[in-house]
């Protein structure tokens, strides 16, 4: 990693140690604060599974976006605590798409023992598909914010032909077919942004490259965002 890169790693940890619990506006309530953090560890003793040292920026980020469009229907690719945070929103439907079942049914425990509303985690086998793959079944029904966070698709020999070796998830092409979401984000998972950069619908969206595919491609207008995902928002 060169000097730049690393200042710019630090400037964005830094801005995420630095931002109050309270600037999320879920966890202005204490309570909901709570319930996130007793999930959190529940994952964490059963599973090892941490939390991300960003996670406060990353979840702000989501908070301001849902909020700033309105978002109403929420379709997410892959489960984990962010399903938690979005079933915070009472006025917000999310589906979750997930392909481990163990790992959805730890999820669903947590919500059945804790007293919570159980959310709406649909278990789906993925494929190999191109260069990398997608869950064989989902939804044709168009949704306000696309979050892909998933799915997992393991390498067998060789590197994928892709910018960082790693597998494109291609769910967003048959999504974006039934319907252009608001909001698109991407957790990590660059090589699925360059996909959907590529793609016939990049056209209809302003682009905001998160971090890690900023300087990966060294394009330092956007890394100097330090943003946590990479955020594609309609223009009509």
């Amino acid at each position: 990693m060169n000097a730049v890169n690393k200042v710019l790693w630090r400037l964005q940890y830094e801005k995420s140690r630095r931002i109050p619990h309270e600037k999320i506006q879920p966890f202005c309530d204490p309570a909901q604060m709570a319930a996130f953090f007793r999930l959190n560890q529940y994952l964490t003793d059963k599973t090892n599974t941490l939390l991300e040292p960003l996670y406060k920026l990353r979840l702000l980020e989501i908070d301001r976006l849902l909020r700033k469009y309105d978002v109403r229907f929420v379709c997410e690719m892959g489960s984990g605590r962010t399903t938690f945070f979005f079933n915070l929103f009472r006025n917000i439907y999310t589906v979750s798409y997930e392909q481990d079942a163990k790992w959805r049914e730890l999820l669903l425990k947590y919500f059945e023992e804790n007293g919570l509303a159980r959310p709406q985690i649909v278990e789906t086998a993925t494929e190999s598909y191109r260069n990398g793959g997608d869950f064989v079944a989902l939804p044709h029904s168009p949704c306000d914010l696309l979050y892909i966070d998933g799915p997992y698709i393991k390498r067998t020999d060789s590197k994928f032909d892709t910018h960082t070796g790693k597998a494109v998830y291609y769910d967003f092409e048959r999504l974006l077919d039934s319907g252009l979401p608001k909001i698109i984000l991407v957790e990590g998972r660059t090589d699925t942004v360059d996909a959907i950069l590529a793609s016939r619908h990049a056209r209809e969206y302003n682009f905001y490259g998160e971090l890690t595919w900023a300087t990966e491609r060294r394009r330092y207008a956007h890394a100097l965002r330090l943003s946590r995902h990479s955020i594609f928002i309609r223009k009509s």
